[in-house]
């Protein structure tokens, strides 16, 4: 059993991504890539959400309703979503 398993899963990532940063290894954390020179947003990942449609159904019987207003609010999420930094490499 690692020290990791008893630890928080934020502690594990936190830990995880400062070995990555400080080690000739590099890995992937909440769709970021972390090498020793810092971290970068995964290009492959920006592309997806930038591509993903607006939806257009729902399961089940409820009615939906997509308006201007959620095509803002939509179009605004994927840019939060995809604008660097969204994860800093701690002090």
């Amino acid at each position: 059993m690692s020290i990791l398993e008893h630890m928080p899963a934020e502690e594990c990532l936190l830990v995880y991504a400062m070995h990555l940063q400080h080690s000739n290894d590099q890995g992937s954390v909440l769709g970021h890539i972390i090498f020793e020179k810092g971290i970068e947003v995964d290009k492959a990942k920006v592309e997806l959400i930038v591509k993903l449609p607006s939806p257009t159904t729902i399961k089940g019987d409820a009615k939906f309703v997509w308006d201007e207003r959620c095509q803002r609010s939509f179009e605004q999420l994927k840019q939060f979503l995809t604008t660097a930094p969204i994860v800093m490499a701690p002090n």
